[in-house]
């Protein structure tokens, strides 16, 4: 958990376990960011897409913490755009040994969606057929893996058997796997 000090009524906490933005109502905190309103105003006005080198390393602020570092806190704010994100995203599951393939509506299909590599696990969910990455509302019909939003992309996907299921493969949300 982390937590925004702005001054008097301007407090907000990232549960990133809890996968919540609040009002920071004094619970505590592992990590807490001390900035001036302004400053944040600042980047959110300019889309800045990472805080760790336009703000962190600016000294701009104050920085606490509870504990050891946690490479993770600091590269969600250095990954504020969809690109970024998604690089970060493969990066981790790479590391993590991330499972590659994952369940659609009775298919399988690759984990990554062909177009910038974004978790379809997360991003992605199905309806009559067609499987919709949400990051860039890229469309892919799974019966054949055309992509119904560009020429140059195409699905991997198969029919799923009773192995693909026993496997445990993640599953799109909305999908209904048979």
């Amino acid at each position: 958990m982390a937590a925004v000090d702005g001054g008097p009524d301007e407090n907000i906490v990232f549960d990133f376990l809890d996968r919540r933005v609040d009002r920071h109502a004094g619970e505590e905190a592992r990590y807490v960011f001390r900035v001036r309103r302004p400053l944040v105003e600042e980047l959110v006005r300019g889309r800045c897409t990472n805080w760790v080198d336009e703000l962190f390393l600016s000294s701009r602020l104050e920085i606490s913490r509870k504990g050891p570092y946690n490479d993770y806190v600091y590269t969600f704010f250095k990954s504020f755009s969809p690109e970024h994100m998604a690089f970060v995203e493969d990066y981790y599951a790479q590391a993590d040994g991330d499972q590659h393939y994952a369940l659609a509506d009775g298919y399988v299909v690759p984990r990554r969606c062909p177009h910038l590599q974004a978790d379809l696990t997360r991003f992605g969910s199905v309806k009559n057929g067609v499987l919709t990455c949400a990051l860039h509302n890229w469309d892919f019909e799974l019966a054949t893996g055309r992509c119904l939003t560009s020429d140059d992309r195409k699905l991997a996907a198969r029919p799923a058997t009773p192995e693909d299921e026993r496997a445990q493969h993640p599953v799109i949300p909305g999908a209904h796997p048979e």
